[in-house]
């Protein structure tokens, strides 16, 4: 499943992308949609990430996320490095309100080491959401390899993350892995919903994935 991901100004815009899509993120750290905005039930089948990327979360903040619980909201995006008591307030609401959550650790200038990418997806995993993202700058192809190589020890080590597991290396040389995370078993990638606009270094607009998809699907 391809996940569009948003993050414009344009209301009406992300309705009509919600129309047509079935899962579409929308970064609130970018689009600067209001909270009254955020509170309307959004009248679609589609399914909605909540997402403040790498944004410092501020009480303000927090009362928003708490608001737009209360709509159609299906996923929200919280970031593993928030501090203990925020992660757990919004955890535990957001369980009240049966919104499944996705934490998430992005670093965005490098790839960790190995050992240190399977401690923190441990460390998400202790808060038991449904889907862990882990997204790192890629440096080199060996980056982008170690990233992706997370499946394959997930699965042996264990199979319970892995399917709920998305991996992402950032920028050019990681691309790559945008489309291989889907056959690895991610259960989807994010794109953009057209050229120009992306909100990730190394994003696909979704017309040229799903081309590259076929082709591949084609010779499988």
């Amino acid at each position: 499943m391809f996940c569009i991901s948003y993050a414009g100004n344009d209301y009406n815009e992300f309705i009509s992308i919600l129309e047509n899509y079935p899962l579409v993120e929308l970064r609130l750290d970018k689009c600067g949609f209001s909270s009254e905005l955020i509170q309307n039930k959004f009248s679609t089948q589609s399914l909605v990430i909540l997402s403040f990327g790498e944004k410092v979360i501020s009480e303000s903040d927090i009362k928003y996320l708490l608001t737009s619980f209360d709509n159609s909201i299906s996923y929200i995006d919280l970031n593993v490095n928030f501090d203990d008591k925020t992660l757990a307030l919004l955890i535990d609401y957001s369980r009240k309100k049966q919104t499944k959550i996705i934490l998430s650790y992005h670093n965005y200038l490098e790839t960790p080491p190995k050992n240190d990418l399977i401690k923190i997806i441990d460390c998400c995993e202790k808060y038991k959401p449904d889907v862990i993202k882990v997204a790192c700058k890629a440096n080199s192809m060996e980056d982008c390899a170690n990233l992706l190589s997370l499946y394959y020890d997930t699965a042996t080590r264990v199979p319970e993350i892995s399917k709920k597991l998305i991996c992402i290396s950032m920028g050019n040389l990681g691309k790559i892995s945008r489309i291989a995370s889907i056959y690895l078993g991610a259960p989807f990638t994010y794109t953009a919903w057209k050229k120009g606009m992306e909100t990730a270094d190394g994003q696909f607009d979704i017309e040229s994935i799903q081309k590259i998809m076929e082709l591949i699907n084609d010779v499988l």
